[in-house]
């Protein structure tokens, strides 16, 4: 506290000193002046510490001031020198530069060409064929799609019901199909025409009707009135009965399930399903399921690689679901395992990287061999890497400092630094 005090006075007595001062110099012939030579800052009693920090201060700035141009110069000279150093020894006849004389091997020589041989270790490092290796992470979201897929074929068919949904004694598997999926008013003609008492004359005449039928299997239609003229002959009318409400009520869900079928769903899946799914069998469908797995484990046992065509995945799946699933779902496996699978092949980088380096390796270094008197190369004609090679083999490349480029290049540096300078100190007036 007693410093500042001290330096607080001696500030407010310079300041009157030179008040008094700025008023002799306006007026010099007042009288007194020589007063003013007892008040010189030299002869003043003031604090020690006051000149001690007068005296560090001023020494202070004399040094940075003297300092700066020898860091700036000293910087230009550190850079240059540390990334100018190809201007050192710079060949002027250099790969495509022009040779200004035809000049001759002054001797025999084998000379190993290092650039043209890591070039081509280069090339043979890239060209490697890369290895693969399976991906763990792949198979188990393949499967969690498969039970996903299976799953949603499996919720199909329970809408749909059991099959067959009658006796086959009374009607076969392929008339319980063709009933069950034919258009309504076909099933009440057939019924009208089979003996159902409720059938009216109408529903008779509409069976041949153009203007409302649709195109349909006239032979499938046949065989189910067939039959059902036969179960009705040979059972009482209430049997009979039974069995055209067990028609109806497989048709009814039929109709619920292919309208299930066709809503959308969040994976995308349930849209590969189409009706072919409610014509299997429960024994078809379990065997489509086991043959659907064991085909997805042998094609990703066997790799399936990045960037492989769909058409082309999609013929490998057909000839692998040839021998593993019914013929009746082999369209639906085939539809639904080209979905599923994907790539389970990834690169092994170190396997890959060591393939690399023994390719490189079997690269035999390049040498360039010459003998006394050859012309390496004629005078006008561009030189190429092999003549550069033998002319700085022999010393003829004429070597050197490259003045010019080295003078641009301490220019650039000086412009950078000077730069920089010159941003430092406005951001530090800005502060």
């Amino acid at each position: 506290m007693r410093q500042i005090e001290q330096l607080g006075a001696a500030r407010s007595l310079r300041q009157q000193i030179a008040k008094v001062q700025n008023g002799s110099k306006a007026k010099p012939d007042r009288p007194g002046k020589h007063l003013l030579s007892r008040f010189s800052l030299d002869k003043l009693d003031l604090p020690e510490t006051f000149i001690k920090f007068r005296s560090k201060t001023s020494k202070s700035t004399i040094k940075n001031q003297a300092r700066s141009p020898m860091l700036v110069i000293v910087a230009v000279v550190s850079l240059s020198s540390t990334l100018g150093h190809r201007f050192y020894n710079q060949p002027k006849l250099d790969v495509g530069t022009k040779a200004p004389q035809t000049i001759q091997a002054p001797a025999s020589a084998s000379i190993p060409d290092r650039k043209t041989t890591e070039e081509e270790r280069s090339s043979a490092r890239i060209g490697a064929v890369a290895i693969l290796m399976l991906d763990p992470v792949v198979e188990p979201q393949i499967d969690r799609q498969m039970q996903l897929f299976w799953q949603q074929g499996s919720e199909l068919r329970r809408e749909v019901g059991s099959f067959p949904f009658a006796a086959t004694s009374a009607l076969s598997n392929s008339t319980q199909l063709y009933l069950r999926r034919c258009p309504e008013w076909e099933w009440r003609s057939i019924l009208a025409v089979a003996g159902d008492s409720s059938g009216a004359t109408s529903e008779k005449l509409n069976l041949d009707s153009p203007a409302t039928a649709a195109p349909t299997d006239s032979q499938s239609k046949q065989e189910a009135l067939t039959q059902l003229q036969a179960y009705s002959r040979s059972v009482s009318v209430a049997e009979f009965k039974s069995l055209t409400d067990s028609i109806s009520s497989a048709r009814s869900r039929y109709a619920i399930a292919v309208e299930a079928l066709e809503k959308p769903s969040v994976s995308g899946l349930r849209q590969i399903y189409d009706t072919s799914l409610f014509d299997l069998s429960d024994a078809a469908w379990q065997k489509t399921q086991t043959g659907m797995s064991r085909v997805a484990k042998i094609m990703l046992a066997q790799g399936i690689p990045p960037g492989l065509p769909k058409e082309i995945l999609k013929e490998a799946v057909k000839l692998q679901v040839a021998d593993e699933v019914p013929l009746e779902s082999q369209a639906l496996a085939v539809e639904g395992l080209s979905a599923i699978l994907q790539p389970n092949l990834v690169k092994d980088p170190e396997a890959t990287k060591q393939l690399a380096e023994l390719a490189a390796q079997k690269v035999k270094p390049v040498t360039i061999a010459v003998e006394q008197g050859d012309i390496i190369v004629t005078e006008g004609k561009e030189i190429s890497q092999q003549n550069f090679v033998l002319l700085d083999y022999f010393g003829l490349s004429r070597r050197g400092v490259n003045w010019l480029g080295l003078a641009g290049f301490v220019c650039l540096v000086s412009g950078a630094i000077v730069i920089v300078l010159l941003v430092e100190r406005h951001y530090r007036l800005r502060r």
